[in-house]
């Protein structure tokens, strides 16, 4: 899709986004003015774009992929759109008539708090590379008005302080309140056994407004765009103590409206409360009912009234534990609403979800206690009992004698409910995220699904957008790869395999040094701005940026640098290759043993970089608010 002809129709098309938005030529407008005028003009193209990919999916009857994920780590998307709809130098070209740049209104967008770590990078990654090979692909997740938080570092000590992203606007952002579902909590079952058949009803309780939020997915070479939809915590109706507002008791006036909107206030809620884990799980069925509602109002509007036709056209993906309830939430709707034997709905389930997981540490597999889901979801839970009570008496027939792997995989065990099991029983299939992972999970975490069912657990290994991660991070290597390849690498990155030929050629080798140096010189000013610190692009840079937790042994790195540090001290003959060592990442706010291991970071970094002996060997940089 051509969005601009060139530089005179940019700017005509800017002028007119700027006078709509604000009221005002653009000239006028101050740099955030600025950034957000580019953007929404940007996002305004993305909205057709994707209203005809709709209708194309629509026409050809493409299967659909819906991807639930409490974590979208998207990152900046406006220097990322203006690539991938091939526009970026009519941009900057048109930019420079108002003595503007591309990189200064790009650095005015602010990281969406959307995501933490891995499993929300590769959320992000997996739906661009949806849209870029034009597959009909969206993702579903939560509007979180704070991310998981700003990180700042006072007395070598991490603290949290909000994360407002949503400071200036989010320009990317559709609300879509004709879409919103009605989520409930608590109440509680009515059984009727008059009939026949039982029927069951699901009553009382709090309602919730779930309003969803639509990001544009715009796939590399501007032909697709998808939606990340994003759901948001609302009042089904407002109730306000006015005799309360009246007393000056401001706080208990609104604080039923505060309640509500806690649920999708803030990325990862400390859970290690009994209260922190309830609003946890509040979350989670919050983005899997509205979910699930908006997947079957869809396919009924566009595709079939016959929800046994769902799996032929839908697939539901669910990115680690935390949509694990969307199985018995689809057997819920499916049996009570739509008059579904068990079998049927069983059937259409298993074939419709699958699962990826993320994590080879039982104690990293979410359980949540059996009271708590009984007494929030009582109508799921039902259905969660009756999944585990049909799977443990199928198992005993299969498997007779064999307890151990019974207590191994049943999904109700010792108090808790285990997603994970649930995740494996409910769907067709499930993937580890790297050859080594999945091998372990055959062989330990899940060995006892491995052995009761052959073949479920496959491998799918993690990868990352190379647009984002080589051509818009790293623009010199980027450019220097194009000149020597072509830019088809940037649509297959196989191609990149073209390079090997130049492995030995001395001038190729030159550039690419230049553009790594060059690169450094980059980080080291970040750096600078960030910290205070200074780097010698010189030395060697051995980086560890990721979220802090013991399996990610940043405190066996950071033992490493003592190591080194108490060798230099004992032998002055001892000169290892100048190296900078970096870290970055996040601890969770209740999880005490990565925030210690930050804290010794610092405690390192202020003796080794203080000492002389030291100080022109190694040094220890800590770089804080990690993001993409």
């Amino acid at each position: 899709m051509t969005i601009f002809k060139d530089k005179n129709d940019f700017i005509k098309q800017l002028e007119e986004q700027a006078m709509t938005t604000f009221g005002r030529d653009f000239r006028s407008c101050g740099a955030q003015d600025r950034y957000y005028v580019l953007a929404s003009l940007i996002e305004s193209k993305t909205l057709i774009l994707r209203t005809a990919t709709e209708k194309k999916a629509q026409i050809l009857k493409a299967k659909k992929v819906f991807y639930f994920s409490m974590e979208f780590l998207l990152g900046r998307l406006l220097d990322n759109y203006l690539i991938n709809f091939g526009v970026r130098d009519i941009v900057a070209e048109g930019l420079a008539d108002y003595n503007e740049t591309v990189e200064n209104l790009c650095e005015r967008e602010h990281d969406p708090g959307l995501g933490n770590g891995g499993l929300g990078r590769l959320a992000a990654c997996f739906i661009d590379s949806l849209a870029s090979l034009g597959y009909s692909g969206h993702g579903n997740g939560i509007r979180y008005r704070y991310g998981l938080f700003r990180q700042e570092i006072e007395g070598g000590r991490q603290v949290e302080k909000a994360d407002s992203w949503l400071e200036f606007g989010y320009p990317w952002e559709r609300r879509r309140p004709e879409d919103a579902v009605i989520v409930r909590y608590g109440g509680h079952v009515e059984r009727d056994y008059t009939e026949a058949e039982p029927k069951f009803r699901w009553v009382g309780g709090e309602l919730v407004r779930a309003v969803p939020y639509d990001v544009p997915i715009l796939g590399y070479g501007g032909d697709t765009a998808n939606t990340l939809r994003l759901w948001s915590a609302e009042p089904y109706e407002e109730i306000f103590d006015i005799d309360a507002f009246n007393r000056g008791d401001y706080a208990l006036a609104q604080k039923h409206r505060a309640d509500i909107e806690a649920i999708t206030a803030i990325l990862y809620p400390n859970d290690n409360g009994y209260r922190g884990k309830v609003l946890r799980v509040k979350q989670e069925y919050l983005f899997v009912a509205a979910g699930i509602r908006t997947i079957l109002r869809s396919f009924r509007k566009k595709y079939s009234s016959d929800f046994r036709d769902l799996p032929d056209y839908v697939a539901i993906h669910t990115n680690d534990t935390h949509p694990a309830l969307c199985a018995p939430e689809l057997m819920r709707i499916l049996v009570d609403e739509e008059g579904f034997s068990w079998d049927e709905a069983w059937d259409v389930v298993t074939k419709t979800i699958s699962y990826t997981n993320h994590t080879i540490l039982p104690e990293a597999l979410e359980k949540w206690p059996i009271e708590m889901i009984r007494e929030l979801l009582p109508r799921v839970y039902d259905f969660i009992e009756e999944i585990d009570r049909r799977y443990c008496e199928q198992f005993r027939k299969d498997h007779p004698g064999r307890n151990d792997l019974l207590k191994e995989t049943a999904i109700l065990w010792d108090g808790e409910v285990r997603m994970a099991n649930l995740s494996v029983i409910a769907g067709h299939s499930v993937n580890g995220v790297a050859p080594l992972h999945t091998e372990i999970l055959k062989k330990s975490v899940l060995h006892a699904f491995e052995e009761t069912m052959p073949g479920r657990i496959n491998n799918k290994t993690n990868g990352v957008t190379h647009r984002r991660f080589l051509a818009e991070s790293n623009p010199d290597l980027a450019k220097l790869i194009t000149e020597t390849i072509g830019d088809g690498w940037m649509k297959d990155p196989e191609k990149l395999e073209e390079l090997l030929k130049y492995a030995d050629d001395p001038a190729f080798g030159e550039k690419i040094r230049a553009a790594k140096r060059a690169n450094k010189i980059r980080l080291a000013a970040y750096v600078q701005r960030a910290t205070g610190e200074t780097i010698d692009p010189d030395t060697i840079l051995d980086v560890q940026v990721k979220r802090f937790h013991a399996y990610k042994r940043q405190l066996l790195n950071i033992f490493k640098i003592m190591d080194l540090y108490e060798r230099i001290v004992a032998d002055p003959s001892f000169e290892p290759v100048p190296t900078t060592f970096l870290f970055a990442g996040k601890a969770a706010q209740g999880y005490d043993f990565a925030k210690d291991t930050i804290r010794l970071i610092h405690s390192v970094a202020d003796v080794v970089n203080r000492d002389p002996r030291a100080r022109n060997l190694i040094k220890v940089i800590f770089v804080p608010n990690y993001a993409v």
